[in-house]
């Protein structure tokens, strides 16, 4: 895989997915699953105060009749909600839009209720560079601050298995570790 527009040919090419935005009153968020929904490859449920998302997608010019709105006025339980309907089997993927990065975190790890299944989390985002020849993945740029061998492994445990699911079977691997301040 060379490129982002060979993954979203794949993506077009299985069955549509669903995506629950948490906190969906954020324009960039309703944006991207408005293009998602366009380009079909997913539909969205858009989980948050109600009033607020037809505010801000009327600033937007995207027509939520589209999308399946779920009312959720307590902010500190949107996250939670977005969860819920994605252990009920509604939706396939988390998005984060308008909420807290803490309360998505903690909704995300609650034993109970949370989504977590792997050893341990970690973040990855997906590349593509103009003048460079194939995707680049970034792992864990912010979520274990300071990760001892064990997590590190895990970590590119996680990333490998990203790239085995992209169809990339042996991925290369190099173990960067900037700080954004000296320690």
């Amino acid at each position: 895989m060379k490129g982002l527009s060979e993954l979203i040919e794949i993506a077009r090419s299985l069955p549509e997915k669903k995506i629950a935005l948490a906190g969906a009153n954020e324009v960039d968020s309703l944006l991207a699953v408005e293009r998602a929904r366009v380009e079909g490859l997913a539909d969205t449920i858009l989980v948050g105060n109600t009033d607020k998302i037809r505010h801000t997608a009327d600033k937007t010019g995207i027509d939520i009749s589209n999308f399946e709105l779920v009312r959720e006025k307590n902010e500190e339980t949107v996250s939670q909600t977005a969860i819920r309907i994605i252990k009920e089997g509604r939706a396939d993927a988390l998005m984060k839009g308008f909420v807290p990065t803490a309360d998505i975190m903690r909704a995300i790890l609650d034993r109970e209720s949370g989504l977590l299944e792997a050893k341990l989390l970690s973040h990855f985002a997906l590349f593509e560079i103009p003048r460079y020849p194939k995707l680049l993945g970034i792992t864990d740029a912010g979520i274990n601050i300071s990760p001892g061998l064990e997590e590190k492994i895990a970590i590119a445990e996680n990333a490998i298995s990203i790239f085995h699911k992209l169809g990339i079977d042996n991925p290369k691997i190099a173990c960067v570790c900037p700080v954004e301040k000296v320690n």
